[in-house]
Protein backbone atom coordinates (compact mmCIF):
# COMPACT_ATOMS: atom_id res chain seq x y z
CA UNK A 1 0.00 0.00 0.00
CA UNK A 2 1.37 3.40 -1.32
CA UNK A 3 1.94 6.10 1.00
CA UNK A 4 -0.76 7.78 -0.39
CA UNK A 5 -3.34 5.33 -0.29
CA UNK A 6 -2.41 4.88 3.51
CA UNK A 7 -2.88 8.47 3.98
CA UNK A 8 -6.40 8.47 2.37
CA UNK A 9 -7.87 5.75 5.07
CA UNK A 10 -6.94 7.83 7.98
CA UNK A 11 -9.55 9.39 10.21
CA UNK A 12 -8.16 12.44 9.86
CA UNK A 13 -10.11 14.10 12.44
CA UNK A 14 -8.91 11.93 15.08
CA UNK A 15 -5.08 12.02 13.62
CA UNK A 16 -5.42 15.99 13.70
CA UNK A 17 -6.71 15.69 17.28
CA UNK A 18 -3.88 13.71 18.21
CA UNK A 19 -1.35 15.90 16.69
CA UNK A 20 -2.46 19.09 17.96
CA UNK A 21 -3.34 17.42 21.21
CA UNK A 22 0.32 16.20 21.55
CA UNK A 23 1.36 19.85 20.82
CA UNK A 24 -0.87 21.50 23.10
CA UNK A 25 0.15 18.82 26.30
CA UNK A 26 3.61 20.06 25.26
CA UNK A 27 3.21 23.87 25.86
CA UNK A 28 0.99 23.23 28.63
CA UNK A 29 4.27 20.99 30.31
CA UNK A 30 6.41 23.65 29.12
CA UNK A 31 4.50 26.06 30.98
CA UNK A 32 3.98 23.95 34.30
CA UNK A 33 7.98 23.57 34.38
CA UNK A 34 8.76 27.41 34.51
CA UNK A 35 6.31 27.93 37.50
CA UNK A 36 8.36 25.82 39.05
CA UNK A 37 11.74 28.16 37.93
CA UNK A 38 13.93 25.41 36.67
CA UNK A 39 17.13 26.14 35.27
CA UNK A 40 17.66 28.15 32.02
CA UNK A 41 19.18 25.43 30.24
CA UNK A 42 16.66 23.37 31.04
CA UNK A 43 14.03 25.43 30.03
CA UNK A 44 15.50 26.11 26.49
CA UNK A 45 16.13 22.34 25.86
CA UNK A 46 11.61 22.25 27.14
CA UNK A 47 10.96 25.48 24.58
CA UNK A 48 12.92 23.84 21.88
CA UNK A 49 11.10 20.35 22.11
CA UNK A 50 7.60 22.38 22.36
CA UNK A 51 8.70 24.35 19.13
CA UNK A 52 10.02 21.38 17.42
CA UNK A 53 6.59 19.43 18.12
CA UNK A 54 4.48 22.62 16.74
CA UNK A 55 6.62 22.82 13.67
CA UNK A 56 6.22 18.73 13.15
CA UNK A 57 2.25 19.45 13.95
CA UNK A 58 1.67 22.12 11.28
CA UNK A 59 3.79 19.85 8.87
CA UNK A 60 1.55 16.73 9.41
CA UNK A 61 -1.73 18.50 9.11
CA UNK A 62 -0.70 19.82 5.38
CA UNK A 63 0.23 16.40 4.53
CA UNK A 64 -3.34 15.34 5.56
CA UNK A 65 -4.86 18.45 4.61
CA UNK A 66 -2.75 18.32 1.58
CA UNK A 67 -4.23 14.95 0.43
CA UNK A 68 -7.77 16.13 1.08
CA UNK A 69 -7.10 18.98 -1.02
CA UNK A 70 -5.35 16.64 -3.92
CA UNK A 71 -8.49 14.10 -4.33
CA UNK A 72 -10.73 17.15 -4.51
CA UNK A 73 -8.65 18.51 -7.34
CA UNK A 74 -8.51 15.02 -9.06
CA UNK A 75 -12.97 14.89 -8.55
CA UNK A 76 -13.05 18.23 -10.33
CA UNK A 77 -11.03 17.20 -13.03
CA UNK A 78 -12.80 14.20 -13.55
CA UNK A 79 -16.21 16.12 -13.73
CA UNK A 80 -14.75 18.81 -16.39
CA UNK A 81 -13.05 16.15 -18.21
CA UNK A 82 -16.16 13.91 -18.11
CA UNK A 83 -18.26 17.11 -19.20
CA UNK A 84 -15.58 17.95 -22.41
CA UNK A 85 -15.53 14.43 -23.86
CA UNK A 86 -19.22 14.11 -23.51
CA UNK A 87 -19.09 10.86 -21.26
CA UNK A 88 -21.71 10.50 -18.48
CA UNK A 89 -19.84 10.94 -14.84
CA UNK A 90 -20.39 8.30 -12.30
CA UNK A 91 -20.07 9.73 -8.95
CA UNK A 92 -18.99 6.21 -7.34
CA UNK A 93 -15.57 6.76 -9.11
Amino acid sequence: MTLLNRLQTINKKLALSVIWSIVVLSWLITGGILLFGVSKNALIILVTIAAVLTETGFWLTALLLGVAIVNARRAVLTKVKALITGRVFSADK
